[in-house]
């Protein structure tokens, strides 16, 4: 059984509309096929949940056409993967990977070791990777391996925010 990578693809954005599916690599990739080649790279499987029809096919890859409800700004992820996981349903024990389009430094060897730590394992129920960030406004840290909030109360742009 293969893992499944969910990249979720919405077209809409309060920055940068349609930033997904805008090129941004050297050889004119944009965010969803950077993410896509590395979930395949890394061994699984791959659903694109979008808002947006399939423009050109990618072999491999299943194309899920998410309702307009789960398209707002304000939509938890957590709703999306459960619409995802709903239409396309797996064993209860599959690994599920959500991989983020706008996380084009990512590599397969980061989703490998995912992966591997979530077949390893038997409590864990997901895995969260971050990165060291030297920003003021962070809203986690990392104790003892597991990741904390910091209690600090830091406005998201998404939400309306500055």
């Amino acid at each position: 059984m293969n893992p499944l990578a969910i990249v979720p693809a919405r077209s809409g954005s309060q920055e940068i509309p349609n930033k997904n599916f805008k090129p941004i690599a050297p050889n004119r990739d944009n965010p969803i096929q950077l993410a896509v080649r590395c979930a395949r790279r890394a061994g699984c499987e791959v659903v694109v949940s979008s808002d947006r029809e399939e423009e050109e096919p990618m072999r491999g890859v299943r194309w899920l056409r998410r309702p307009a409800t789960l398209c707002r700004h304000t939509t938890p992820m957590c709703a999306v993967v459960e619409h995802v996981m709903l239409t396309i349903p797996g064993p209860a024990d599959q690994i599920i990977l959500l991989v983020q389009p706008t996380q084009p430094l990512r590599r397969p060897k980061h989703l490998r070791a995912a992966i591997a730590l979530l077949t390893r394992r038997t409590t864990p129920a997901c895995i969260v990777s971050v990165v060291r960030t030297e920003s003021v406004d962070k809203l986690y840290t990392i104790e003892h391996g597991v990741l904390q909030a910091c209690g600090l109360d830091v406005e998201r742009r998404q939400e309306g925010h500055p």
